[in-house]
């Protein structure tokens, strides 16, 4: 599940660097031929290397069923803590490749090309902080391991607040904020799904379509507001980091707290 978990946030981090060294040796339009070539592979792959593990027919729930099912989640407070997480750290992850690659390219001088391999580190911090988070929660726990991931995004915030507009100083931001990421967020969605089992589909639907939206519109807002500063980026980190640890805090309350098979102790 911690590797699973990454995937989402891995993709948006790895982007920038193939669409780099694309853009830079074949133009912009490449970009898009590339994509179509990448979504054609992946569909040949599902379509001829995947079989179908659903072996028995399941009703499909009417819309009355789903749309209660969703304000049942919307209305438990054990949800919107732990995907709140989840929203945050992918926000953070849509907002910084928004907001860097402009601070690289145009206030820093880099090209396409040399940012794509700056872009390589932040990378390798996703994957180094879902290593930790694979090595250490079954040691340490969920609630340990979640409650480090706001102090990484706050410091973060800091150091691109008072370091100096070099590249080693924001790439070096970005990728402790996407080792906090990369600890956090698998941390948080296995953690939502524990009492949720037999809605675990429309759990994760709903978690995963407010992550989208909640990115989406944080992004386009903050950019309409004239985001474009690494000082920007590490005021909303740090913003970021208390406001994770209030959810934290909220999703292991007392009221929220599970027992040793997964359901609610009181009710949420």
């Amino acid at each position: 599940m911690t590797w699973l978990g990454i995937v989402a946030s891995f993709s948006p981090i790895v982007a920038p660097v193939i669409g780099g060294f694309v853009n830079f040796h074949f133009g912009w339009l490449s970009v898009f031929v590339v994509m179509l070539i990448y979504i054609a592979i992946v569909w040949l792959i599902l379509v001829f290397s995947f079989k179908e593990t659903v072996n028995t027919k399941s009703h499909v729930p009417n819309l009355k069923t789903v749309l209660g099912n969703y304000k049942q989640l919307i209305t438990s407070s054990y949800f919107i803590s732990f995907s709140g997480i989840g929203w945050l750290n992918y926000s953070m992850v849509v907002v910084s490749i928004s907001v860097i690659p402009f601070i690289m390219q145009v206030q820093i001088g880099m090209t396409s090309d040399e940012y794509a391999i700056w872009a390589l580190i932040p990378a390798f911090g996703l994957l180094l902080g879902g290593a930790i988070c694979n090595r250490l929660r079954p040691k340490l726990g969920s609630e340990r391991m979640l409650k480090v991931a706001p102090y990484l995004h706050a410091i973060a915030g800091i150091w691109l607040i008072v370091a100096p507009l070099t590249a080693w100083s924001v790439i070096a931001g970005q990728f402790l904020m996407v080792v906090a990421n990369g600890i956090a967020f698998p941390c948080a969605q296995s953690q939502l799904l524990l009492p949720f089992r037999d809605k675990a589909g429309t759990t994760a639907a709903l978690g995963g379509a407010m992550q989208m939206v909640t990115a989406s519109l944080l992004s386009m807002g903050l950019m309409a507001l004239g985001m474009s500063k690494a000082w920007h980026l590490g005021l909303l980190l740090v913003c970021v980091g208390i406001l994770g640890s209030g959810l934290i805090r909220a999703g292991f309350s007392e009221k929220n707290q599970l027992d040793e098979e997964g359901n609610f102790k009181a009710s949420p």
